[in-house]
Parts: structure tokens; C-alpha cells; sequence
């Protein structure tokens, strides 16, 4: 799995961060509308914050197939989700994560899940080349 969880005070869960984030286009676009150099680029800058990754209930998952979790990660344009349950103190937890790659993997088949432009914006980033 190429996925790391961000941790901020408290040890909770900001976001997180792949490879694709890290060595993909998102940096080069991030450091251009931010102007300044890749190398100056933080983790902040371009994770995905917690909000923005798919999660998945327990109960969810507990009732899904296989091709239930691989049609919500394609339904998402997600590579990744998150599976969280709630303590008995209420707070929320991580309870595993699905990788699109680790499935693919297991049942020996391919999965496509990449990000697709959404604005006429991100379109004309890809056409531009940036």
C-alpha cells in the first residue's frame, strides 16, 4: 500500500498522503498556484485531508461485498478508504483501510480508480501540461 496517515496533535487523523500525491501532477500544480518552489511544498499542502477520503461505516463494510467497496472506491475516484467504528466512549476510530491496489492484487484482476478532472479548470491544467 502506498497511503500514509497524517497525524496531528492528539494523535488524530488529519488526512492523508499516497504516492500519487507526492510524486503524481498535484505537487506541480500546487507549487504553481501557490508560486512557489516543489521543494518548499509541505505534507498539509497536498494531502488529502480527512474530510475528503472516503469512510466507511463498520456496519457498512460488515455488510458489503467485495464488489461493494471496489464500485464505492470507482464511485469516488478513490485509490483508498478509510473503515471507522465508534468506541463505546462515543469518539470515532480507524478501524482498517481499503486499497483499490491490495484488491486488485488479491483477486488478481485490475482495478482503475484515478482521479479524473471535475473543472474546466483542472482540464485546462492537464491540457497545459502543468
Amino acid at each position: 500500500m502506498r497511503l500514509l496517515l497524517v497525524v496531528g496533535p492528539g494523535n488524530r487523523i488529519d488526512g492523508v498522503i499516497t504516492s500519487v500525491d507526492v510524486l503524481g501532477e498535484k505537487p506541480v500544480l500546487v507549487a504553481q498556484k501557490s508560486r512557489s518552489r516543489r521543494s518548499e511544498l509541505r505534507v498539509a499542502d497536498v494531502m488529502v485531508p480527512v474530510d475528503k477520503v472516503e469512510a466507511l461505516t463498520i456496519e457498512e463494510v460488515r455488510k458489503a461485498s467485495v464488489g461493494n467497496i471496489v464500485a464505492t472506491l470507482k464511485s469516488h475516484s478513490r485509490a483508498h478508504a478509510i473503515v471507522v467504528g465508534q468506541g463505546q466512549d462515543g469518539k470515532q476510530s480507524l478501524l482498517g483501510i481499503f486499497s483499490a491496489s491490495q484488491i486488485a492484487r488479491q483477486l488478481g484482476v485490475q482495478i482503475h480508480t484515478s482521479e479524473m478532472a471535475r473543472t474546466f479548470a483542472e482540464i485546462e491544467a492537464v491540457i497545459a501540461g502543468v
